[in-house]
């Protein structure tokens, strides 16, 4: 991938067996929930489920969803701890994503809650199966990019990312295995 997006993918991030034994516990262990979002002013289920961990007291709100942190998993939190080090970023939130099968989504959009800040990192860690992950740019919507999330990869969007491309994890209905994506933020304090 070209050095000029604003995005980096390291693949194996994590190792096959630490992918593993994460992806085995998660999925039976994790605190999921169905969450709702609200557009076009009705609640609707998410097409997902999830969960947020976070330093305490921490707020994270999309489409009208209001998350408050309460602390980490000792897992999630050692996780966090290792990506601020290898990347030296501050992160301090995690929300997590499972995806039963490749019905399950996540449609465009952008990762610029005013809690975010002006020039927001997100770090992606993927476990379980594949997936497709889409990038459009804002400014030439005819330009696009693809890449394969495998499990134990890292994908890391940099700063002018949010800025430049919306993104997204599209409906696969050949996909019938289930995956786990947490994705990383550092929320200002209100």
């Amino acid at each position: 991938m070209a050095n000029s997006l604003p995005w980096t993918y390291t693949p194996a991030w994590l190792s096959a067996s630490e992918a593993e034994t994460l992806y085995a516990e998660g999925w039976t262990k994790w605190p999921w929930e169905q969450g709702s979002v609200k557009l076009f002013g009705k609640l609707i289920p998410e097409p997902r489920r999830s969960f947020f961990q976070a330093d305490e007291g921490l707020t994270y709100t999309y489409s009208k969803r209001r998350l408050v942190g309460q602390g980490w998993l000792p897992e999630l939190h050692s996780l966090r701890d290792r990506l601020n080090e290898e990347l030296g970023t501050r992160f301090n939130s995690v929300l997590v994503n499972a995806y039963r099968d490749g019905r399950d989504y996540m449609g465009y959009h952008q990762d610029h809650e005013p809690e975010l800040g002006p020039a927001p990192h997100v770090a992606s860690i993927s476990l379980g199966a594949s997936r497709e992950f889409l990038f459009k740019s804002l400014h030439h919507p005819e330009e696009t990019h693809r890449i394969v999330l495998e499990s134990g990869a890292l994908l890391h969007m940099l700063p002018p990312c949010q800025k430049a491309f919306k993104h997204a994890l599209p409906k696969r209905l050949g996909c019938h295995e289930p995956r786990i994506n947490l994705t990383f933020r550092e929320l200002m304090p209100e």
